[in-house]
């Protein structure tokens, strides 16, 4: 109770300190909006008991799938135990419409789930044996119905051991913040996460943009994709469908994307709260300003490259490869957020019959045949990332 008071009083310090005038419902609308109450309460319990004691090894190890990276939040999966395995599934009811037009982004997402799998397993006692199947995703269909994509088997090893990537697992967060401009990921950073990819996948590569060059030109591409989205009506529709406007419905859904996590400073991120809710355009314009503003900020981007861009298989080990350097960059202290844009416009204008203007230019940007199927921002923090609403294991785990 003590700490909720002083939040409110820091509050209304800062308030007053941008110049807003404090009356009468507007401490009301603050308590009500969740400006006191930022990564709190049930949506958030997934963060802090997902290595609960209380759970057995193979719902520990789901617990820790949920807690994975995924597009727009939308926590495209299903989870099925069986006889010493875990089953996987895509949610297709969760597919992003226009924005995934091929389902590349969710079986991204599935692929990070399956990485935080692998990554915990060892840690109940068990060892990970992954299949995945492989569809070409030009053919797939987004109908609701689950789609089977992944088998987890569990063998029992008799000992546990805990990794470092584990014990990231829970501390690893999208940061769309600002970053340090002016301080470069160091050069072993960078030979570290290269090895990494190179050690993964066949068919999956990484490559690092950091010159000014490189980061320019991936910069003015992003923000004119993420203007390609806001006039495109169905796609920033699509997009909008996710946005989460208020406290009250980020609790009651417990997915998509919400203004606790938009990477603002504190100050600005209460006043937004109490401040009438964003339309659709509004929203799509301050998406534009701060993609400029944020990947300005960035001192290090990143592609990750496909052999085959619409393998199932091959998305699956890319969102593999990208929750494993993610949960390693959380050990480095090193901000990581998605930028994909770029990708998601590729798409779009492959599903139009449109010139693939923006795949030429990714091809030119990464210097490989094959255009990004991922693309992300990397640097230091300017502020502490908030965790994103997560559903209960309930919610999405099934019986077999």
């Amino acid at each position: 109770m003590r700490e909720e008071t002083n939040g409110r009083r820091k509050f209304l310090k800062g308030l007053m300190g941008v110049g807003v005038v404090v009356a009468g419902g507007t401490v009301y609308r603050a308590v009500d909006n969740g400006v006191f109450s930022v990564g709190k309460g049930e949506p958030f319990t997934p963060w802090t008991d997902w290595q609960s004691a209380s759970k057995s090894g193979e719902l520990a190890i789901i617990n820790a799938a949920v807690l994975a990276a995924n597009p727009h939040n939308t926590q495209p999966w299903i989870f099925e135990l069986r006889d010493n395995a875990i089953w996987l599934y895509a949610d297709t009811a969760r597919h992003l419409g226009t924005m995934d037009v091929y389902g590349r982004e969710l079986c991204i997402g599935l692929g990070c789930a399956v990485e935080n799998m692998v990554q915990a397993t060892p840690a109940f006692g068990f060892e990970a044996t992954v299949l995945l199947g492989d569809t070409d995703l030009t053919k797939q269909t987004w109908s609701g119905v689950p789609m089977h994509v992944a088998t987890i088997t569990l063998t029992p090893t008799g000992k546990q051991e805990q990794s470092e990537l584990y014990q990231a697992i829970g501390h690893r967060h999208t940061d769309r913040g600002e970053y340090q401009r002016d301080t470069p990921i160091d050069a072993s950073s960078m030979s570290a996460l290269t090895a990494m990819a190179n050690e993964s996948f066949p068919d999956v590569s990484l490559s690092l943009l950091t010159t000014k060059v490189e980061r320019d030109d991936f910069t003015q591409q992003t923000v004119n994709a993420t203007r390609f989205i806001a006039a495109d009506h169905q796609m920033s529709s699509d997009s909008f469908r996710w946005f989460r406007l208020s406290h009250k419905e980020m609790q009651a859904h417990r997915d998509g994307v919400y203004i606790d996590t938009a990477g603002l400073p504190p100050a600005m991120r209460a006043i937004s709260k109490i401040m009438p809710t964003l339309s659709e355009e509004s929203s799509n314009q301050y998406w534009i300003e701060g993609t400029q503003r944020t990947m300005e900020s960035t001192p290090m981007h990143g592609l990750i490259t496909l052999n085959n861009l619409y393998s199932s298989k091959q998305n699956i080990e890319a969102g593999r490869l990208w929750q494993r350097i993610h949960l390693w960059s959380t050990t480095q202290g090193i901000s990581m957020q998605p930028v994909n844009q770029t990708c998601e416009v590729i798409d779009r204008q492959k599903q139009l019959e449109q010139p693939q203007t923006f795949a030429d230019d990714l091809r030119a940007l990464s210097g490989k045949p094959q255009s990004a199927t991922f693309a992300f921002r990397a640097g230091y923090p300017t502020l502490t990332a908030i965790p994103s609403p997560r559903r209960a294991l309930k919610d999405v785990v099934a019986s077999a």
